[in-house]
């Protein structure tokens, strides 16, 4: 039986995820990434969850994973690409701005903004707020829920109109 609010499709979907980080990821690595992309999918559409495979997705999540872990202690790490089944594991209609800061209010409403001042309609917003912990170096050591940490971060990922 389905949560209230998962689809069939989304359940495929995360387990279909969860296996492909199992498969692809050093075994110290596995539980902090399958915990950063629970987060990550709940956030995911049901009607999106239709038609992608949990290989892409994996390919979604390990991008914003890896660009959230790349901004170390710095204040924001943001990236625009246009995804390939090749490069990123994915493809998009259009092309993807991904961003990763501390949480704060208006961030969503604030990139939207900047985005249509620059003439991209955006399709597709996944905002997952997460609590990491970094270590010394800034690396991502532990995820949790954005409640139960000292730092909550914003993940955001946004998928535009058009190719950049």
């Amino acid at each position: 039986m389905s949560a209230v609010g998962v689809t069939p499709a989304k359940e495929r979907l995360l387990r279909e995820l969860l296996e492909q980080i199992a498969a692809r990821l050093p075994a110290d690595r596995v539980d902090l990434v399958s915990t950063f992309a629970r987060a990550y999918a709940r956030r995911f559409p049901a009607a999106e969850a239709e038609e992608l495979s949990g290989e892409e997705l994996f390919g979604q999540v390990m991008g914003v994973f890896e660009l959230a872990e790349a901004r170390g202690h710095g204040s924001i790490a943001v990236r625009a690409f246009t995804p390939t089944l090749a490069g990123e594991g994915y493809t998009s209609v259009g092309s993807i701005v991904e961003t990763n800061t501390p949480d704060s209010p208006f961030l969503v409403d604030s990139v939207s903004e900047e985005l249509a001042a620059h003439g991209l309609s955006v399709r597709l917003v996944l905002h997952p707020v997460v609590g990491i912990e970094r270590d010394e170096q800034g690396r991502i050591a532990a995820v949790k829920p954005a409640k139960d940490a000292t730092a909550a971060e914003s993940v955001m990922h946004f998928e535009v109109d058009r190719r950049l």
